[in-house]
């Protein structure tokens, strides 16, 4: 189990979480994440037979608990959660670690230790800034739309609804999504001008 501490990054740690899915994805892990208030939690494991039989078949815990700009990572491996949507994050960390025991596990469990935590600290050091309250806002919005128009376009594939009604319900939801990102920049630049004043500039 290996802890790292990072403080004054204001990183978005939800961004931080699906980059390390991203990175399990590409080589081939399960992955199984869940979130609760200030805290982020991930297993990866491979299910092949092999490294059952060798003690490789643990899963990898990461664990991210804070706020943006001060956090901590853990790393840590045990035994993969049935159900982690269900029994929640605690669940897993009160079962306690189980450290690889065979020389190969461990070997195996070191240099993916070692690779993920360049692949954190990189992250942490250049990844995606914590989003403001308009930038939420935005992207929340636009997701929304974005299912809108998702939505549309199966009623319109299907046959509920006619060209002509699909390209008028189209044009209104990305009338919104123009809109919506209008008062976002006009309200960006009234915060900065706030700032601003609040500086006596």
């Amino acid at each position: 189990m290996t802890k790292k501490t990072y403080q004054d990054k204001d990183r978005d740690l939800n961004a931080l979480l699906r980059d390390i899915e991203t990175w399990f994805s590409e080589q081939g892990y399960q992955i199984q994440s869940n979130k609760t208030e200030g805290t982020w939690f991930l297993q990866a494991a491979k299910t092949e037979m092999w490294r059952k039989a060798v003690g490789a078949s643990r899963a990898f815990n990461v664990l991210i608990q804070g706020q943006p700009k001060d956090f901590s990572v853990e790393l840590s491996t045990g035994e993969w959660a049935s159900n982690l949507a269900a029994g929640g994050v605690a669940a897993v960390l009160t079962g306690g670690v189980t450290l690889l025991v065979s020389g190969l596990a461990a070997g195996w469990s070191k240099k993916i230790e070692g690779d993920l935590w360049n692949f954190i600290d990189q992250k942490v050091m250049f990844g995606e800034k914590a989003k403001s309250v308009q930038e939420l806002v935005v992207v929340k919005t636009k997701n929304t739309l974005e299912e809108k128009l998702k939505q549309l376009r199966n009623a319109y594939d299907q046959g509920f609804i006619d060209e002509v009604a699909y390209n008028a319900k189209k044009l209104e939801i990305e009338g919104q999504m123009r809109i919506t990102y209008q008062n976002a920049e006009t309200e960006g630049k009234l915060i900065k001008l706030k700032s601003l004043l609040d500086a006596g500039i």
